[in-house]
């Protein structure tokens, strides 16, 4: 399944309290087929036979025997080690390049792998609008009970584009390649935002972490406490 960390997650879990769907059943059917369908050559999906669940009578009673459940020790000891490794068509078609950090609220902070939609959703913006944005981090921001999609740009450069209209372009085209992030948009992730800071700030909050005994390196999903200080730091360093 393709994940954004905690981000989709949280967005669905707030939005689940309030909505309700016409037909429940037939949504997660056509999910469960969608996904099945995406990830049936995968490794993963060629272990579980994914391509005969789909041709079952009764998809979702064959999926719900044949594959188990997976505490996130159990998928990592045996599958997600081979993604952190490099290895391409594990769990989900291509190569994962990068991983959210969990905040670790039930044991420590674990890897969740995403996909490369949010990268070249970034790529999409680059081309738009002729920047070179080398960095970038995104949070789930609550508001008022409502999550907003906060992104940060590190960029190189010269920006001939304001931020809202790089947060159109991102938006627009995470909606029209991942159908978990546009459902979400449409319930709970009520809107998105970009701020535009010089790349150079990664890199030295990178230094401040390693002194402090932290990540080495600005993780592209960030929780909610840990995004704030990153821009509190950004905010009090910027020339």
């Amino acid at each position: 399944m393709a994940v954004f960390g905690e981000i989709i997650k949280r967005a669905v879990e707030v939005a689940d309290e309030w909505l309700k769907q016409p037909n429940p059943a037939k949504a997660q059917k056509e999910q469960l087929k969608m996904l099945l369908e995406n990830a049936q050559t995968t490794a993963f999906g060629q272990r579980y036979q994914f391509g005969t669940l789909l041709e079952s009578k009764d998809m979702e009673k064959a999926f719900a025997e044949s594959v188990p459940y997976h505490s996130y020790d159990k998928i990592y000891e045996e599958w997600w080690h081979r993604v952190v490794d490099g290895e391409p068509d594990i769990t989900w078609p291509g190569r994962v390049t990068y991983f959210a950090v969990s905040s670790g609220t039930t044991s420590a902070r674990k890897r969740i792998p995403v996909t490369e939609q949010m990268n070249k959703a970034i790529a999409e913006a680059e081309k738009a609008f002729d920047v070179n944005i080398k960095e970038f981090t995104v949070s789930a921001v609550e508001r008022e009970e409502q999550y907003t999609h906060q992104w940060c740009l590190g960029v190189e450069g010269n920006v001939g584009a304001s931020s809202e209209a790089l947060a159109e372009t991102i938006d627009n085209f995470l909606r029209s390649n991942n159908k978990n992030y546009n459902v979400a948009r449409d319930k709970a992730l009520k809107g998105i935002g970009v701020s535009i800071v010089q790349a150079e700030m990664f890199s030295r909050w990178t230094e401040e972490t390693k002194q402090k005994g932290g990540q080495v390196k600005v993780p592209r999903v960030m929780a909610q406490d840990d995004f704030k200080a990153f821009i509190d730091f950004v905010d009090n360093n910027q020339k």
